[in-house]
């Protein structure tokens, strides 16, 4: 990952490394890491750098200070989960967990965060949002909808507008329900990558239905 200074951060094995031009600075669990094998890195508008660690979940890297997440508690604890992250218009921090669904984190204030947790029915217990037991990847649209891919028992792609949720599977059109990732390109479509290659969703004009294209 290169971030907004033009620093190179690599996520290896044995711990995360930082690469300024000159030298290389290493981050392990001697410098407050609680864990060495990083899996992603994610920096948002505010230059924080979001950590994803196997068998540590999430942890947020402010410059100074390693910050590591129970995003069941928004504590600093030690729930281990798998973790997908991306960023909205607004600024906001989405968190796609394969094991316990999709949560929004959100400042209250300079000392206090919490996470807010999205499900299909108000008041449903945490776990994930589709039938799927994992949660592959996420990708925030410019609508600001949030796509979820879902692998092994696959619930298709799963897209939230902030209100609802959609699936799109077989039965709208997609070539097969287990999904992998999605990007969007220049006019607006999303690409879809599934088990069996890639399909195109383009939203409706006003009064239209949305449609797919598929690609062999």
């Amino acid at each position: 990952l290169e971030d907004s200074r033009g620093h190179l951060w690599l996520a290896t094995d044995g711990g995360l490394s930082r690469y300024a031009g000159k030298y290389f600075m290493h981050y392990t669990q001697t410098e407050g890491l609680p864990g060495n094998w990083i899996l992603d890195l994610f920096e948002d508008s505010q230059n924080n750098l979001w950590i994803e660690i196997r068998n540590h979940g999430i942890v947020k890297f402010d410059g100074h200070r390693f910050i590591q997440y129970d995003i069941q508690t928004s504590t600093s604890a030690t729930q281990y989960a798998a973790d997908i992250i991306d960023e909205d218009g607004d600024g906001h921090v989405w968190i796609g967990s394969f094991l316990l669904g999709l949560y929004k984190y959100i400042e209250d204030g300079p000392t206090h965060a919490k996470f807010v947790y999205y499900s299909e029915n108000v008041g449903q217990k945490r776990g994930s949002i589709t039938t799927a037991p994992r949660m592959p990847s996420i990708f925030i649209d410019e609508k600001d909808h949030i796509w979820m891919a879902s692998d092994i028992q696959g619930s298709g792609a799963v897209r939230f507008d902030g209100q609802s949720f959609t699936y799109v599977t077989v039965k709208e059109g997609l070539s097969n329900n287990i999904t992998w990732c999605f990007m969007q390109d220049s006019w607006g479509r999303i690409w879809i990558g599934h088990a069996t290659g890639i399909d195109v969703f383009q939203y409706g004009e006003e009064g239209e239905a949305d449609s797919i294209a598929q690609y062999d």
